[in-house]
């Protein structure tokens, strides 16, 4: 009987390099995923933070051209990931005004439209609950007091049940300004109180936009007189979709509410001002 001795000792490193590369590709695949993801992390990061700074222009911009008729403003930005979304009549205000005696003597329901810019959280995300005011403090309440007061709210959410998708979320929603001033003539003083609202209005939309540019349609007014108190109360026709107050976050002080009241000291006429803002966002 013939017996073959076979050597196999090139067997060994051949064995050793395939494993040396299958643990090198590996090792380069788990870094390349992860380079990936920090990079893309990174680039959400970007992309989140320069459209904080794109949405407070964008609500300045608002104040400026609602109050003139035929103003034009633009407003210009990037985007890698980022998408814009129009959410029509999303809030709605109930104005009433009421004399001395408690007695309505005039009311006004506006639907206000709300402007979005969606980050897929896939691509950058916060935190579950997360919640941001992007302009001055207090002007989370439903009436913001003051000459400077901001007429649009801005600010950033994220939530995994609101709307169809789960993004991070940065808001404009129109919002009220009230202001309070007396004018004397001849030992006569008259009192006035000013409310401002800008109203949102769809224009031309492409699926990539570059800009958003504002337009000041029209200007409506109201004037009640021998007023001594205004309510004003907030609706959420959208809250099927969990657009609510648990989103929007109105707060009067520091409590949630949907609800407030401004109590004059005398007679005053009452003038309401919603301006009309087209706004078209194309390349």
């Amino acid at each position: 009987m013939l017996v073959k001795l076979v050597s196999r000792r090139a067997v060994s490193p051949l064995v050793s390099t395939l494993l040396i590369m299958v643990m090198t590709m590996l090792a380069l695949s788990v870094t390349l995923g992860y380079t990936q993801a920090t990079l893309t992390r990174k680039n959400g990061e970007t992309d989140f933070e320069s459209a904080k700074n794109f949405m407070r222009n964008l609500a300045l911009q608002v104040d400026d051209v609602a109050w003139v008729k035929g103003r034009v403003d633009t407003v210009h930005f990037t985007s890698q990931y980022g998408q814009i979304e129009y959410l029509s009549d999303a809030v709605q205000y109930r104005i009433d005004f009421y004399d001395g005696s408690n007695r309505l003597v005039g009311s006004n329901v506006t639907d206000c439209d709300v402007f979005m810019y969606n980050m897929p959280t896939e691509k950058y995300y916060l935190e579950e609950g997360y919640y941001e005011p992007l302009i001055i403090e207090g002007s989370n309440n439903i009436i913001a007091i003051g000459t400077n007061a901001p007429v649009t709210r801005v600010f950033a959410a994220q939530s995994s049940t609101v709307g169809d998708a789960q993004f991070l979320r940065i808001v404009l929603v129109p919002a009220l300004r009230c202001q309070t001033y007396n004018v004397t003539s001849n030992d006569i003083t008259t009192r006035y109180v000013r409310i401002y609202i800008p109203k949102l209005q769809p224009g031309y939309s492409s699926s990539l936009p570059k800009s958003v540019v504002l337009t000041g349609l029209d200007i409506k007014t109201e004037i009640h007189e021998a007023v001594r108190r205004i309510d004003v109360s907030l609706v959420f026709p959208m809250d099927a979709k969990y657009y609510d107050n648990n989103f929007f976050q109105f707060k009067v002080g520091d409590a949630p509410a949907v609800t407030q009241s401004i109590s004059l000291t005398g007679d005053s006429n009452a003038e309401l001002y919603i301006g009309m803002v087209r706004l078209d966002y194309g390349a």
